[in-house]
């Protein structure tokens, strides 16, 4: 064991014990973390839509995508090989770890290149519902700001385009929104709402500059409604939903 507390194996699995070996092809690396407890996530995987070449499920929050940081087990990905170890499922796009709904996973190798590049092209429709602090004084909105090129402040500022639709004004002076991603960047709609006033109901990434609302008590204000496939040579034009609400 190395102060770094890293085991060193050969390709055999046979320890290496010398410090100032050096690395060379077939070494394996074991860290060791202690007591390690991964943080709690939601593992309730909802099946919306099933066909020979698409898994559409409905994504539970909070649960990152795929393995970082603290999450090692305790990922989107980790629970699809677990429930469906047969299939090679491999989700076609991402949603944020806080954010749940519909989620597009592909079957097999033969069609992952092709519906991933029919999100590339923008052959897909993808809508979002989300929890605003505040009530905005419009029914549709165009938002055309930059963003922050991964979705960090300090990210070279990249074109994005949002279109929201006011859907109700809640008592507590929150509001639910519709809104629909007319470009693929990082966190683009948390951070476009943020930028007009109306940040999501407990982001934190792009939290209130001041209380609003019953705001920060809600873990997920984010949801992934509704994707839509425009017809092509994978999948005739077809649309699922998640339901507007989770239990």
């Amino acid at each position: 064991m190395f102060r770094d507390e890293l085991i060193v194996r050969k390709a055999t699995g046979e320890p290496i014990t010398d410090p100032h070996l050096l690395v060379t092809t077939g070494h394996q690396y074991e860290r060791l973390l202690p007591d390690w407890v991964e943080p709690e996530v939601g593992t309730d995987l909802k099946v919306i839509h099933e066909d020979e070449v698409l898994l559409i499920i409905d994504k539970p929050a909070p649960i990152p995508m795929h393995e970082g940081g603290r999450f090692c087990k305790n990922t989107l990905m980790w629970l699809m090989n677990q429930a469906w170890p047969e299939l090679d499922v491999r989700y076609a796009h991402r949603l944020d770890a806080e954010t749940s709904g519909a989620l597009v996973c592909v079957k097999g190798r033969d069609y992952r290149s092709a519906v991933q590049l029919s999100f590339e092209q923008g052959d897909v429709f993808k809508s979002y519902l989300a929890r605003i602090q505040g009530w905005p004084d419009w029914d549709k909105l165009l938002i055309e700001n930059d963003v922050p090129a991964e979705g960090r402040v300090w990210g070279k500022p990249l074109q994005a385009a949002t279109e929201v639709k006011l859907l109700e004004r809640c008592p507590d002076e929150t509001a639910l929104v519709e809104a629909r991603p007319l470009t693929g960047r990082t966190h683009q709609i948390r951070v476009h709402l943020w930028q007009e006033g109306f940040p999501i109901v407990g982001d934190r990434l792009c939290p209130a500059r001041q209380k609003a609302g019953g705001g920060g008590n809600c873990r997920n204000g984010g949801r992934a409604l509704g994707v839509t496939l425009v017809e092509n040579r994978i999948s005739p034009s077809r649309h699922w939903q998640a339901s507007q609400l989770r239990s």
